[in-house]
This record gives C-alpha cells, sequence and structure tokens, in this order.
C-alpha cells in the first residue's frame, strides 16, 4: 500500500485525495428526520457518491449568484471599509460562507443562505436543509455540545440557534446581536450552554442559548495612531490548552489574548511578528490553536506565523515566528481559514484565493503540498474534531461539500 502513498508518514510530505463530493440541497427542500450514529471515529469506508440536487441547477443558480453579487460589489467599491463586508456577503452568497463539525463528528454542518446536515456514517437520505428564515448570508456556524443546537450569525450581525427535534423539525430563535456583521463564533469548552461572539463592531460579547442577549465583554481598542477608535476584529478562539483564554485578531498586527477572569485588565499577552512591528498596514485574518496550544495567524502579507504558547507577555511580545508561505490571499475578504492538521497537529493547512488546499510540515515550512486544482475556490475549510481521524472538509463556491483525507485511508 505504501507503494503509492506518500503522506503522513512518507519521504514525500503529503499527498491527499477527496473522497466525498456533495451538492447542498436548493432552499425549500424538503425536511427529514436526522439520525445521530454513536460513534468516536467514522469508518473509513463510509464515502459513497451522492447528489442531492442536478449539478447543471446548482452550477447556473452559482453563477447567477456570482454575477449579481460582482453587480454589487461594483457598486460599493468607493467606501473600503463597507466593501470589504459586501465581499464577504459576497462570498456568502455565491456558495458555501461556512462549515462545521459536530463536537463528536457525527454530522458536517455546511451553510450559504440555508443550512445542509451531512449525516457522516451514511450519507444516504440522512441530510436535512431548511431556510434561516431569512435571505441574508449565514457568516458563522457551530455545533453546540448537545448537538441539537446549530448557532449560526448573519451579515446583519445577528446571532440565532436552531433547535433540532427528534422528529426533525427546526426551530429557530434570536440570541441576540451585534452592530456590525458577526465575525467570529464559538462555543465555550467547558460549558455546554456558553458561547462567545465578535464582531466588525469591536465588540467581545458571551451569551447563554437558554436565555436571549448577548452580553458585553469589552471593546478592542487600536494600540496605534488614534488608541479611540475600535478595533474590527476577524476571529475569535479559545485556547484549547487553558480554557479560561479567548483569543481574537482583527484589523492590527496583534494577536490579542484575554483572561475571561480578568477582562478590565486588558490582553494577558500579545503576538506581533518582528517583521510586522512597523506595518500600520497589518492584519489578521484567522487564527488556529493546535490541542496544545501552538497559535497561528494567518496575515494579509500572505504569510502564516506560528507561535509557541510561552512566547506572550505583556505589554507586547515581538516574535521571531516560524514562516508559512505560498498561497495567496483576497484582499477584498478578510477572513482566511486555517487549521492544524494530523493526529498530533503535524501539519498546517490553509486555503487559498488560487483554489487550492496548501499544507505544510509544521517543522519543515519548506515543504508544501498543493491539492484541489481541478475543484471550483475553496470558501471555508474545517477538521474533523477526533485526532486520530484525519479528515478535512472544505467548501467551495457553487454549494460543493468536498472531504479529504490521506491517500493510504482509501486506498
Amino acid at each position: 500500500m505504501n507503494s503509492h502513498y506518500n503522506g503522513i508518514h512518507g519521504r514525500k510530505f503529503f499527498t491527499m485525495s477527496i473522497v466525498q463530493k456533495v451538492f447542498s440541497r436548493e432552499r425549500g427542500s424538503k425536511r427529514s428526520s436526522i439520525m445521530y450514529p454513536e460513534i468516536t471515529v467514522p469508518r473509513m469506508d463510509f464515502f459513497k457518491s451522492i447528489n442531492h440536487s442536478s449539478e447543471e441547477d446548482e452550477e447556473d443558480a452559482g453563477e447567477e449568484e456570482e454575477e449579481e453579487e460582482e453587480e454589487e460589489e461594483e457598486e460599493d467599491a468607493e467606501e473600503d471599509a463597507e466593501g470589504v463586508e459586501e465581499a464577504e456577503e459576497a462570498r456568502a452568497a455565491e456558495g458555501i460562507s461556512c462549515i462545521a463539525f459536530s463536537p463528536t463528528g457525527a454530522f458536517l454542518v455546511s451553510g450559504s443562505h440555508f443550512f445542509t446536515l451531512w449525516n457522516m456514517n451514511t450519507f444516504e437520505g440522512e441530510t436535512i436543509s431548511f431556510q434561516a428564515g431569512t435571505q441574508i448570508p449565514i457568516t458563522q456556524v457551530t455545533v453546540m455540545t448537545d448537538e441539537k443546537k446549530i448557532l449560526f450569525s448573519l451579515s446583519n450581525g445577528e446571532v440565532l440557534v436552531a433547535h433540532i427535534n427528534d422528529n426533525g423539525e427546526v426551530g429557530i430563535t434570536k440570541v441576540g446581536s451585534h452592530v456590525r456583521a458577526v465575525s467570529g463564533l464559538i462555543r465555550d469548552i467547558g460549558n455546554p450552554h456558553l458561547g462567545y461572539s465578535c464582531g466588525k463592531d469591536g465588540f467581545i460579547k458571551s451569551f447563554d442559548i437558554r436565555s436571549p442577549g448577548l452580553t458585553s465583554l469589552l471593546k478592542c481598542q487600536r494600540f496605534e495612531n488614534n488608541p479611540s477608535l475600535s478595533l474590527k476584529l476577524n476571529g475569535i478562539l479559545q485556547n484549547p490548552d487553558n480554557p479560561q483564554c479567548i483569543t481574537v485578531c482583527g484589523d492590527d498586527a496583534c494577536t490579542r489574548v484575554y483572561d475571561l477572569r480578568q477582562l478590565k485588565e486588558g490582553p494577558k499577552c500579545l503576538y506581533l511578528p518582528r517583521d510586522l512591528a512597523n506595518r500600520s498596514t497589518a492584519c489578521i485574518k484567522g487564527i488556529a490553536y493546535s490541542n496544545k496550544g501552538q497559535l497561528l495567524a494567518s496575515y494579509n502579507n500572505q504569510k502564516i506565523y506560528m507561535f509557541q504558547q510561552e512566547m506572550g507577555s505583556f505589554p507586547l511580545y515581538i516574535s521571531e515566528a516560524q514562516v508559512y508561505q505560498g498561497h495567496t490571499d483576497d484582499d477584498q475578504i478578510d477572513r482566511h481559514d486555517i487549521t492544524f492538521f494530523g493526529s498530533k497537529d503535524e501539519y498546517i493547512a490553509s486555503e487559498s484565493a488560487c483554489g487550492r488546499i496548501f499544507f505544510w510540515n509544521k517543522r519543515e515550512p519548506n515543504r508544501v503540498s498543493r491539492i484541489g486544482s481541478d475543484l471550483p475556490p475553496v470558501r471555508c475549510m474545517t477538521r474533523h474534531p477526533h485526532p486520530q481521524c484525519p479528515i478535512l472538509a472544505t467548501g467551495g463556491v457553487d454549494q460543493l461539500v468536498c472531504l479529504w483525507a490521506p491517500k493510504l485511508l482509501i486506498n
């Protein structure tokens, strides 16, 4: 088997193959019941071809939406700040805008103007599509711990939760809202009812899905130029190695880490690459944590930096961080998905504006692999939550959802 495999344990760094391509159902499709298989590690033989709608119909619809969004972007191009948000909304409208596994990996959720739930055990008739009750694009999605509540946000700043009943019916309630678009949405690692959000308005907020309303924790401010200006945030994470800390990134060069118990004292630590210390135009488009607390930050200079947890100190840590590059960014989008990958987080994966997915060996950044050249551009990406299940899910511009795994696990 190793004769045709150049992957995780081979001499060459990484070879991935697509193992599943599926299309989301169109809006308004009939609701059906959902099965939640009790599995810890999905089988490697469950991938089968499935297409829930006509490929030609999906492509035509994608082209129409793309043309409409291109016209809107041209009209709004004069205002840069608003133009970025318009581009992000177009990103959602033209295809899959967000994608997430459930905590156990039993199912996968993809969203644009509506959701599709994919049963990871069969993919045979166990999917459910439903409208989010609005034509406003969905920007973020996460599945709560009980796997029967899906938290999602809209480009108008609203945060909502979809409650999935045992009979497959879905009810949607509003949790709260930001003034501007929500750019980050996570569930709390330790409490099954709590979560956090961040937005383009600069606020970090918390919520309890058992009661309506968002609680403002703090408003992030810029350090340079005019500190009274709020910082547009692009992402939020909770450190899996230290759940009391949340990390945010935004429209400047610093990654901020806050202690939830000491928010009034400001950031616990800041991360800043040395080569960006004097760049006022730098911004961070995406962040990711390894299970051991290593931090990735993707910047608008088309570089990804990796920081060690012990690097940070307040007021500022200027770091000689490890750099990974070769991918390209879309200047009109403030979001860029990156993730650690592998059973020991030994690899780094990144989407790219060229339509491919890039992989680096964490310890050898010059060794890079690319996949996906024959598929539509990737818009979002996530990894399977189980460390021993090396599956990567991506969403494309034409409602295409793909699952990827090393060749050794497929052949």
